[in-house]
């Protein structure tokens, strides 16, 4: 195999730099979460790779004989607009969705509520997340108080509290921190809403779903990222109405980096007995 004799200029062209920067958007959000435990809306990622797409056909067939910065400039307002106008032909529903979650709180509501959810992915999430090392206190008005630890599985270390409170989810977290047990429910009670619950329920479509299965979902999300669960087959199940294969399909994240958790196979089976709860209801 002989490669061409202008390589070079070849790695100049407009749609050699837009598949390199193609694989940098396809791969970034990943790194992204697994260095901040932030989610970047997939939503904002298929706009990206939309324009990319459009202004590396366009540059194909531009003469780049020589560099321009105005003529990449006016080539990329072109595809900003083309872009544009494909998203409002062919995807115009994706932004009818919101950053909050679908839900309708008529009478004859589908979805539930985070309240009606609340109940059963709060217990389910606290039963798999330990909260570190506990002491008794006078603050607590159970009398239990936590501390701050060094959680050795993420990387770097990170001080955490609670049920897995960290920097990440928006409390800064330093080793030295106490919290009473009522401050770490009301905590969980607020991230898992805001960081977790509402960024997957931005995927769901469908207008009906059993609170059950909602948390689970929830739970997931906690567990691995919003963004695993947006773009999961599990997901896709349950926007079609098949909530069985759904409770089936999230049972599949058991395992971290690559290889299968006892400990995780138990939190999916636990929570397979919740998502069922809801569908044989």
């Amino acid at each position: 195999m002989k490669l061409v004799s202008n390589v070079k200029y070849k790695m100049r062209a407009y749609s050699i730099c837009t598949l390199i920067l193609i694989a940098v958007v396809f791969y970034g959000p990943e790194q992204y979460f697994a260095l901040t435990g932030e989610v970047i809306d997939p939503y904002h990622v298929g706009y990206v790779m939309l324009f990319l797409i459009v202004f590396g056909i366009i540059g194909w067939f531009i003469d780049q004989t020589l560099p321009s910065i105005l003529r990449t400039l006016k080539l990329a307002a072109i595809s900003a607009v083309i872009t544009a106008a494909l998203l409002w032909l062919v995807s115009a529903p994706v932004f009818a969705m919101a950053d909050t979650p679908k839900s309708d709180d008529g009478p004859n509501s589908g979805l539930p509520t985070w309240e009606q959810t609340a109940v059963y992915a709060l217990p389910l999430t606290k039963q798999w997340e330990g909260t570190g090392p506990t002491f008794k206190c006078s603050a607590s008005a159970r009398g239990v108080c936590v501390r701050a630890y060094l959680d050795t599985v993420a990387e770097p270390d990170l001080p955490t509290i609670c049920y897995g409170e960290t920097s990440h989810t928006g409390t800064k977290v330093s080793m030295g921190d106490v919290r009473t047990i009522e401050q770490c429910e009301a905590g969980l009670y607020r991230i898992m809403r805001d960081m977790y619950w509402k960024k997957y329920r931005t995927g769901v479509t469908i207008n009906h779903m059993p609170p059950q299965v909602d948390a689970v979902f929830t739970d997931l999300s906690w567990n691995v990222g919003p963004y695993a669960v947006l773009r999961s087959s599990a997901l896709r199940s349950a926007n079609r109405g098949d909530f069985a294969d759904a409770c089936r399909r999230h049972t599949f994240y058991n395992k971290s980096g690559g290889r299968f958790v006892r400990g995780l196979a138990r939190r999916r089976s636990a929570g397979y007995k919740v998502c069922m709860s809801g569908v044989d209801a």
